[in-house]
């Protein structure tokens, strides 16, 4: 069975990351130096090493630990946010490289963006986080991030930027207070999606007896799949379903079991991989 093949490596190679599953590796390409005050100071690049091809050599991006949402953020009506770390859209919104058309869009990303940092703020008081509500709220500080944007001759659409207090040695949302107050979130969101049954079943993946994933994560990076993820589990169709049961009832898989094959997101690209060599 595929999936049970992608769980074993999972548990076997992935430890680290399906012991923190609110966090998923990912690459940030730059940070955004604030104070305490949360005037800019300026963009920093992050350094991942380098990656030769042909007789060039290209510098990559570092890769943290950076928050994971808990939902789809595939949804063309709807915007989550990750906390401190995000993409161009949800940390700058609309500005001169907005396309046409795109503007409320960006802008609804923005919004719920800083709306987060607000409430984590609210919720933990911590200085850090509060550094990063009062960068928004500075408008000389706001113009002069813009600014600099804009002076760059391609503007980095698709990078992931990070907030980073100067002098501190890692991004806000590494700290302590940002990682606890993201994974009660995460907890919380993927109870309140109605992710789990209420009764226990026997997971067809690892025997044992569980609450059954109502659905699945997608997995990413596979070579040839779409950029959005791919499912490997999924019931959306009334065809895919057997005897009127809803979602992931007609394949019975805990949420452990779930979690860790959807850990393969990244895997097979990173390391040249394809299902096949797992199998």
């Amino acid at each position: 069975m595929l999936i049970q093949r992608l769980r074993d490596y999972a548990v076997s190679h992935l430890s680290e990351a399906l012991a923190d599953p609110a966090f998923e590796p990912q690459p940030v390409h730059r940070l955004i130096i604030i104070d305490q005050d949360g005037q800019f100071l300026g963009f920093q690049e992050t350094n991942g090493g380098t990656r030769k091809m042909g007789k060039k050599e290209y510098p990559l991006p570092k890769t943290f630990n950076v928050p994971k949402s808990p939902n789809a953020r595939s949804s063309a009506t709807e915007s989550f946010p990750l906390l401190a770390v995000d993409s161009f859209a949800y940390v700058f919104g609309p500005g001169l490289w907005t396309k046409e058309g795109q503007e409320q869009k960006e802008q609804r990303h923005h919004k719920t963006f800083v709306k987060l940092l607000a409430d984590a703020h609210q919720s933990s008081k911590d200085s850090a986080l509060l550094s990063c509500v009062k960068f928004y709220e500075n408008p000389l500080g706001w113009q002069r991030a813009l600014n600099a944007l804009n002076e760059m001759k391609k503007p980095p659409l698709t990078e992931r930027f990070a907030f980073q207090m100067t002098a501190d040695p890692q991004p806000v949302f590494q700290k302590t207070v940002a990682k606890a107050f993201w994974r009660e979130r995460f907890e919380k969101s993927k109870k309140d999606g109605g992710s789990e049954q209420k009764e226990l079943t026997r997971c067809l993946c690892c025997a044992g007896v569980a609450l059954i994933a109502v659905t699945h994560d997608k997995i990413k990076g596979i070579p040839g799949g779409q950029p959005s993820g791919v499912s490997l589990v999924s019931f959306d169709k009334d065809a895919f379903t057997s005897f009127g049961w809803d979602k992931g009832d007609n394949s019975a898989i805990c949420r452990g079991c779930a979690d860790a094959h959807a850990e393969m997101r990244g895997v097979f690209a990173e390391r040249n991989m394809y299902a096949r060599d797992i199998v």
